[in-house]
């Protein structure tokens, strides 16, 4: 018998039913095992307090097998059963707030709230079917309580905290119909823009005519705003109709919106965006939120209409921008981030990134940039390379500017090395990756041989002498020798004594010694015949070592240019027998070079009396890295004028 006794002791004490005690409002602030629905729900005492504490009306929402009207209870908590939020705890833990969504059909949702102080607990279902209603996409609120009589008598901290969650969790999708149970088990049509406003502490606006709405909570439906939407976001918008519908507070100036409301804007009769927040003048201003029929979304501050303050962008395919806006563009400090986790904070400027900013990539890698109105513009991104054959520069020289977002895309920027890839390339492997080595100055690229096999090319970048002057070939007997060294082969085309296509130089020395104009250089005789016979004129009409200023140069126009036809030779002369070199992003090259017989010096300069060094026949080409070719042929003497080396043009052309 004792031994008996004790079993059913033990049974009392460790069974479910008698050791686990019953749910009240206190335990709501006090417990801290559940930190969502999902909790609560899975223990049979919570579901014992639900039906105690809410109405227990029959109605069909579309949750059972046919239709057939079952406890409200049985579908609360199949909303509350599915993917759940946390709890959200308020003033000190009196107000309790949770959502979830039901099991395979979440836009079917549920909200509980809890006020522990005045022992209320008060539901919210979010259904497609009511009834022998027909299914809807809009979904309805069902709203409900066994502690108030009326919808009047929600708690206003309810309807702040649904207006909270219908941005957080629904993206501000407004409910189309809105329904009340309350303690007398009837089920009462609440207007949508009742429920919108119950949280605004004004009297009801009376009647229907908006424009008459002042200082009170109301609502306006069908306005036709076209007028204002063209002036205010431009000439393009005027191809639609526009309308809005209201729910919300009106002001001092009656018809005007002002405080907390929210509106519904319909662009030719389709919904194209809904805002919830404050007004002022008629205007979303302050805080508030507003999605766009595209999913894109925006929370934070509003100024006179636009998206001006502090605020958060984000797009329906992901990522998203955070920082200051200015008329609906970024605009001051800002971050963005990308789908995938990439991420740039920095400075932005008419919407676009502008200024100093800070690239980080999903894997931690960061690297300081710099924008000019969207353009990476950093001077380290630019790339300045010659190809090596082995450990020799070729005379195939590139430039790889990666500011050009639109052409590269970065990977890796780093101290070390930087990484990059086409943008045409979507889908990334090592085949298509180029290194460059900041230590190394050394680009290696994916490549492929003659016979079409994978192969790595190396170029030097950014290197002194890559983008400058490179020997290319020395050839004494196409070399120009003076006094044991050599004429460089660029100092035969960059100078004042070439032609050129365009005559300028030499139509100046034709007005400034001979006082003559020409109209047309390329068919005036008088003027071919003094350029192409110029050695004529040097010594008589032309000093000799004379310069002067050009027509063209003025304090504020390249001030510092001069023309002369005695060309110094002191940076032109080195010891390398050079005939072909890569200069400036040019190939020179001499392809003729012969001597001039003693007796025709008298016939080309017949005023020049001093002795001549050299005197030569030669054409010089030039090749440029985008393709230009030029050619030309020419008599250049060279003379010492006061111990330096001068060369001067006797004839032009063959």
């Amino acid at each position: 018998m004792r031994r008996l006794l004790g079993i059913i002791i033990f049974s009392l004490l460790f069974s479910g039913s008698a050791y686990t005690e019953e749910i009240n409002y206190e335990w709501f602030k006090t417990q801290t095992k559940h930190k969502s629905a999902n909790g609560l729900i899975l223990e049979d005492r919570f579901k014992n307090f639900l039906k105690e504490n809410i109405p227990s009306t029959n109605v069909y929402l579309g949750m059972n097998k046919g239709k057939e009207k079952v406890p409200l209870l049985e579908s609360y908590l199949q909303v509350l059963g599915g993917p759940p939020n946390e709890i959200i705890y308020k003033n000190d833990k009196r107000y309790i707030f949770t959502s979830a969504c039901r099991h395979q059909s979440c836009p079917e949702k549920g909200v509980l709230f809890v006020d522990t102080e005045k022992e209320h607990i008060i539901g919210l279902i979010r259904h497609s079917f009511f009834n022998d209603t027909k299914f809807t996409s809009d979904e309805d609120f069902l709203i409900f309580s066994k502690n108030h009589k009326s919808f009047h008598e929600i708690p206003l901290i309810f309807i702040e905290m649904v207006k909270d969650w219908i941005v957080s969790e629904l993206k501000i999708k407004l409910p189309s119909k809105v329904r009340f149970i309350g303690s007398e088990n009837k089920i009462i049509d609440v207007p949508v823009y009742k429920f919108m406003t119950g949280d605004i502490q004004l009297a009801e606006c009376e009647g229907t005519d908006f424009k008459k709405h002042k200082n009170c909570k109301g609502f306006s439906e069908n306005e036709n705003f076209t007028d204002y939407v063209i002036k205010k976001y431009g000439e393009k918008y005027g191809e639609n109709i526009w309308t809005r519908n209201y729910f919300g507070a009106f002001g001092d100036d009656p018809g005007k919106y002002e405080g907390k409301g929210a509106f519904i804007w319909y662009r030719d009769g389709k919904s194209y965006a809904t805002y919830l927040g404050s007004f002022l003048d008629s205007e979303s201003h302050g805080k508030g939120n507003i999605i766009w029929q595209s999913g894109n979304r925006y929370s934070g501050q509003f100024e006179k209409g636009y998206l001006q303050g502090t605020g958060t962008l984000k797009w329906k395919k992901g990522g998203q921008y955070s920082g200051q806006f200015k008329k609906n563009l970024f605009h001051g400090k800002g971050q963005e981030i990308w789908t995938n986790g990439d991420k740039y904070i920095g400075e932005y400027k008419d919407g676009a990134k502008h200024g100093e900013g800070i690239q980080i990539f999903a894997d931690g890698t960061q690297y300081k940039v710099n924008y000019t109105n969207g353009q990476l513009n950093d001077p380290k991104l630019k790339l300045e390379c010659r190809m090596l054959d082995g450990d020799l520069k070729t005379d195939i020289f590139f430039v790889r500017d990666l500011n050009q977002s639109s052409l590269f895309k970065i990977l890796e920027y780093t101290e070390k090395e930087i990484r990059y890839t086409y943008t045409t390339v979507s889908t990334i492997t090592a085949d298509d990756i180029y290194i460059f080595n900041r230590d190394t100055k050394i680009l290696t690229s994916p490549g492929v041989d003659d016979k079409g096999n994978l192969k790595i090319l190396k170029a030097k970048c950014n290197d002194t002498g890559t983008s400058e002057r490179v020997i290319l070939e020395s050839n004494k007997d196409l070399a120009w020798k003076i006094k044991e060294k050599y004429l460089k082969p660029e100092c035969l085309y960059e100078n004042d004594l070439y032609v050129g296509m365009s005559f300028d130089k030499y139509e100046e020395y034709y007005t400034k010694y001979l006082g003559k104009e020409t109209a047309d250089p390329f068919t005036d005789k008088e003027f071919i015949n003094f350029y192409k016979n110029i050695g004529l004129y040097i010594g008589k009409e032309i000093p000799l070592n004379h310069k002067f200023k050009p027509s063209w140069s003025s304090s504020s126009f390249q001030p510092d240019d001069t023309l002369t036809l005695s060309l110094d030779l002191s940076d032109c002369i080195e010891k390398n027998s050079t005939s072909k070199v890569y200069f400036d992003q040019s190939k020179f090259f001499i392809s003729e070079l012969k001597d001039v017989k003693p007796e025709d010096i008298k016939v080309l300069a017949p005023h020049i009396n001093q002795e001549f060094i050299s005197i030569k026949r030669f054409t010089i080409n030039e090749n440029t890295i985008d393709g230009f070719e030029d050619l030309y042929s020419s008599i250049y003497g060279i003379l010492e004028i006061e111990g330096k080396l001068f060369m001067v043009p006797l004839k032009h052309g063959s």
